[in-house]
């Protein structure tokens, strides 16, 4: 894209009142940037004609250096609630997903919960974008290893969160549509699904941010921006320092220079907001991680005692196995029905949270971001 030297002033109708970028007569580097003028619109405060001038009087650098300082803005509040997240042994798989102590158990889960839902008929969307996400990031493994092998905290972070989704869709879902039910003639306990309550949840937060990512993984975006952003981490501040010489600007950000502007609308309009619901989501919930897995676990364990649990064995056996399916349906509801109600309370908490935190920016207050790099990390996105 050609740099525009030039400062360019529009009236504020010229632009901000106008549906199409494309419509009116701007600078070639406008065209078909739709996605440019949508973030202004969404993030800064437009009531005020200052803030329209001063957006529309720079000119395209200063706009793409505005994006990336904005980028950083929002990834530093999503910092603040992660530290406080509880990720249990994810980050120390390193990017491979397969090293999860339970790895096995997980997708013996998704495959039962998807045969459930076939029974009774029911769409399998929410069962089918975790199964994607589970596909999505072993594939990704090389990329995520890199990232931790250099401690690069943007596509590390995006590891934590969606293997913590995939386990918080896993045990929500079972927890709020699965219910063991005993079955008066023999006395043992069949699996049965909630379709009312199943309808409801599978709307959940969680479900649509792990379409995002895979919608993301799909058209190959978060590749292209997260191998940049790794391959930015491992070269020095040196040489980053002589590329952006050749460039031309003076100053531009090591976010912008590693993923470029298309790598910044990415990270703005889809990367950051799946973070941030997540992020979100998490900080409100309480359920731990071993409360997934004991779920998990449970609903394991009563579909092994359904198999075994039939008329070709002794009466002693029978009676053996349906006092572990009562201990096991006990114990399930008691942590399904706290499961449940914290995942509806996270939710709403995150929602409420997010809306105070979307708030419309001044363009000075993010240009104020400090974006000059240290020697070994880079912006707070490396």
């Amino acid at each position: 894209m050609p740099i525009v030297k030039e400062r360019v002033k529009y009236t504020p109708e010229d632009v901000f009142m106008t549906e199409s970028v494309a419509a009116i007569n701007l600078p070639d580097y406008y065209t078909g940037y739709d996605d440019v003028m949508k973030i202004f619109k969404e993030y800064f405060d437009m009531s005020t004609s200052k803030n329209r001038r001063h957006l529309l009087s720079m000119n395209e650098a200063e706009h793409n250096t505005l994006l990336a300082k904005l980028t950083t803005k929002l990834y530093t509040h999503i910092i603040k609630k992660t530290d406080k997240i509880d990720f249990g042994e994810i980050p120390k798989t390193k990017g491979d997903i397969t090293k999860l102590s339970n790895y096995d158990d997980v997708v013996d889960v998704t495959g039962i919960l998807k045969n459930i839902l076939k029974e009774y008929k029911q769409d399998t969307e929410p069962v089918d974008q975790i199964s994607m996400a589970i596909a999505n990031i072993q594939t990704r493994k090389d990329l995520f290893y890199r990232a931790f092998t250099v401690n690069c905290d943007l596509p590390m972070m995006m590891y934590n969160e969606i293997v913590l989704g995939i386990y918080t869709g896993i045990s929500y879902l079972i927890s709020a549509c699965i219910e063991f039910v005993k079955a008066p003639k023999d006395e043992s306990f069949t699996i049965s699904l909630d379709k009312v309550a199943y309808n409801k949840s599978k709307d959940h937060m969680i479900y649509d941010s792990l379409k995002k990512f895979n919608k993301a993984c799909e058209k190959g975006q978060l590749d292209t921006a997260f191998d940049a952003i790794v391959k930015k981490k491992i070269k020095t501040f040196k040489e980053d320092a002589m590329v952006l010489d050749e460039v031309g600007p003076a100053f531009v950000p090591l976010l912008l220079a590693a993923i470029g502007i298309p790598g910044i609308i990415f990270l703005i309009t889809k990367g950051i907001p799946i973070l941030r619901e997540l992020s979100y989501l998490y900080f409100h919930a309480r359920t731990s991680i071993a409360d997934h897995c004991q779920m998990q676990a449970d609903l394991l364990q009563m579909n092994a005692y359904n198999v075994e649990n039939n008329n070709t064995i002794d009466i002693m056996r029978r009676e053996a196995i349906v006092d572990k399916q009562l201990r096991i349906a006990d114990r399930f509801r008691k942590l399904a029905n706290k499961i449940a109600i914290d995942a509806k309370k996270a939710e709403a908490d995150a929602n409420a949270d997010m809306k105070n935190i979307n708030r419309e920016f001044n363009p000075e207050e993010i240009e104020a971001v400090e974006l000059v790099a240290s020697d070994d990390s880079g912006s707070a996105l490396f």
